[in-house]
């Protein structure tokens, strides 16, 4: 046996290593394995915070953590991140004047990764599924026995997840074999979240991460915003942020009235600046276009920020998608 084996391209691994893996794999443990991972990630998010973890003491060992980690997942998606307050030269400049002055700007990037999980069928609804086999939350757990044909308020017959109707029951005896999508709207199949949105820093570090279970709206991306930089910690601002679709998000910005992010920065990352956003729109070039921003210049005409650091976190963050 030798003694290191080339798994992949430039990786390889010690035959002791593989050999542990090999045990680990016929003694599974996956479930033991959750739990530990967890709790050891819930009592460092208290260690952090002083203070202490309190779980109930009754019920089923797996569901003890449930609240706390919803809580924890409500937390990360605006202050609640490790490394929210994070902040490096490659995300934060100072920028010293020619009278000996100094100010400091920061950038951060916004996207969405598409890592999806199944969610409730019931529209807006963000409840979590009791089983990622359902179709339903417990809220909505009735809604299994009536027809998941859109419109049809008949109950269900014993065996099937549509009513005595031939046309709805031929619907889901056909729906595997379908080459397209029923003229009818149907819930017979699960529901998935559309995606995660992230925000990151300039230097790759993730502050910030939040379900987007519908869609990525621009009414979510504001909230989102909102919640990762309150105005309680206004300084926490960042001066510009970059997004995609910054001229659109200006506009609802604009037409909502929205004024606690007037001190934020919305320029298009380059990438989608110059390959996806028309020379033609005025609003887009006049507001959003990078180039239009002096201060994201250094001295030698260089971009200061990395806007494309979103896309990068996105192909780790991504690899996580089951």
């Amino acid at each position: 046996m030798p003694r290191y084996l080339e798994v992949a391209e430039h990786c390889y691994v010690e035959s002791e290593l593989a050999q542990l893996f090999a045990t680990q794999m016929a003694f599974s443990h996956s479930e033991t394995v959750w739990n530990t991972f967890y709790l050891y990630a819930l009592l460092r998010d208290c260690i952090r915070q002083s203070v202490g973890l309190v779980l109930p003491h009754c019920g089923s060992h797996k569901d003890h953590l449930n609240a706390r980690l919803l809580e924890q997942n409500l937390c990360v998606a605006g202050t609640g991140q490790e490394q929210w307050a994070h902040a490096c030269r490659d995300c934060a400049k100072v920028i010293v004047e020619h009278d000996g002055s100094w100010s400091r700007i920061t950038a951060c990037v916004m996207d969405g990764v598409t890592v999806s999980h199944p969610r409730c069928n019931v529209a807006d609804c963000i409840e979590s599924l009791a089983s990622p086999r359902d179709r339903f939350c417990p809220i909505h757990a009735n809604l299994h026995m009536r027809c998941a044909i859109h419109g049809c308020s008949a109950n269900t017959c014993q065996g099937f997840c549509t009513c005595k109707n031939p046309v709805h029951r031929g619907i889901e005896l056909s729906i595997g074999g379908l080459s397209s999508p029923p003229r009818l709207k149907t819930s017979l199949t699960r529901k998935w979240t559309h995606n995660e949105q992230l925000m990151v820093r300039c230097c790759g570090i993730i502050i910030s991460r939040v379900t987007f279970f519908h869609a990525e709206s621009l009414v979510n991306a504001t909230n989102f915003i909102l919640a990762t930089f309150p105005a309680r910690f206004s300084c926490a601002c960042p001066s510009y942020l970059f997004f995609d679709n910054n001229c659109c998000l200006l506009r609802h910005l604009i037409a909502a009235g929205e004024h606690r992010l007037d001190t934020i920065g919305f320029p298009v990352d380059v990438f989608h600046a110059i390959n996806k956003h028309k020379d033609s729109d005025a609003f887009c070039q006049m507001h959003c276009n990078p180039a239009g921003f002096p201060e994201l210049y250094d001295e030698h005409n260089q971009w200061m920020f990395d806007s494309s650091a979103a896309e990068q976190a996105n192909v780790w963050f991504g690899s996580f998608n089951p």
